[in-house]
């Protein structure tokens, strides 16, 4: 799964926008980064930066995204 496969499940499942990211940091959401040639999961609140996993491949994480981003709607 790339970004882009994310967005359409995410899309699928009807998770709002208002709670991830995947263009980079933005305050209380799961965003999803690549920095340093490493795949990085994260929560910002309030501007505090709490990461949640790094991955070597972008699909590891976006089904980890994924997975954190389900239950909201279940």
């Amino acid at each position: 799964m790339n970004r882009f496969k994310l967005l359409d499940e995410l899309d699928r499942l009807n998770i709002p926008t208002a709670y991830y990211s995947i263009k980079g940091a933005m305050d209380d959401r799961i965003c999803l980064d690549e920095i340093n040639g490493q795949w990085v999961v994260y929560y910002i609140e309030r501007g505090k930066k709490s990461e949640l996993g790094a991955f070597s491949t972008e699909s590891e994480a976006c089904s980890f995204m994924l997975s954190q981003l389900k239950p909201t709607v279940e």
